[in-house]
């Protein structure tokens, strides 16, 4: 007995589907994460702040006072409901009589699996004051090469810490 299978699922992510679109049907942008992929910082004189599409995110210039609706996150659409998924198999049963009282007799099976999976992207930042509203822990310091109030974009000595950074990695 000979047998040969394939199989091969495409991936449905849970933005194909309206009832999987939202991390809760029906409550939209409620229930967004508050990290967004664009970044959003904490400094103590302007309060929480939302990086521009396309912005530079060493620039003050390029922030806006922080939005939920706006700035917040949709995690569910980067989420798989069915993973993709490709099956190769092949079956070999056979049986051989050497004499009337010797048989030769096997079972062989191959499969090969191959799979993804896929989870939207996990926030990451700092910040002492973002802890409590965006998960972070630690603050920047003024001297970081990337604080946009630090002393390297307002000049030598006239930055302050940033009180904190998030950000959600998206990239692929």
């Amino acid at each position: 007995m000979f047998n040969v299978a394939y199989t091969k699922g495409v991936p449905v992510y849970a933005g194909d589907r309206h009832i999987s679109a939202d991390p809760i049907l029906g409550l939209g942008a409620s229930q967004y994460s508050s990290i967004g992929n664009h970044g959003v910082i904490y400094d103590s004189e302007f309060g929480f702040l939302g990086l521009n599409e396309g912005g530079d995110p060493r620039n003050i210039n390029d922030y806006h006072p922080y939005n939920k609706p706006e700035d917040g996150w949709n995690f569910a659409p980067q989420n798989y409901l069915l993973t993709p998924t490709e099956r190769k198999s092949v079956f070999v049963q056979g049986r051989y009589d050497i004499t009337d009282n010797i048989r030769f007799r096997t079972d062989v099976l191959y499969n090969q699996r191959l799979s993804d999976q896929q989870l939207a992207g996990i926030p990451i930042g700092v910040g002492e004051l973002c802890s409590t509203t965006f998960g972070c822990t630690y603050t920047m310091s003024a001297d970081s090469y990337y604080n946009p109030v630090g002393n390297q974009a307002l000049g030598e000595g006239n930055g302050r810490d940033l009180g904190g950074f998030c950000r959600r990695l998206t990239e692929r």
